[in-house]
């Protein structure tokens, strides 16, 4: 498993996490007070996320953003197509 790569642009206020280098092949947005965009490849496994407006999340939304985030990540490694 490769480790994830972070990068923030502070002009769109957006934090996006890359798992991987596939292609996105579908996406869904999660918890839309927050922004939270999760990006899939054609088998499933999570690509990448992006927060948008990141630097206004509370404590209590990062804590359910990371919960979140942990299974859905896990699942999507060990998905079988």
């Amino acid at each position: 498993m490769r480790q994830p790569k972070a990068s923030y642009d502070p002009s769109a206020d957006a934090l996006y996490i890359k798992f991987s280098e596939d292609a996105i092949a579908d996406s869904e947005m999660i918890l839309p007070h927050t922004c939270m965009i999760f990006y899939y490849a054609e088998d499933s496994r999570l690509v990448g996320i992006e927060i948008i407006t990141v630097s206004h999340l509370s404590i209590r939304d990062w804590i359910g953003c990371l919960a979140y985030l942990g299974r859905v990540y896990l699942r999507s490694q060990f998905q079988k197509t």
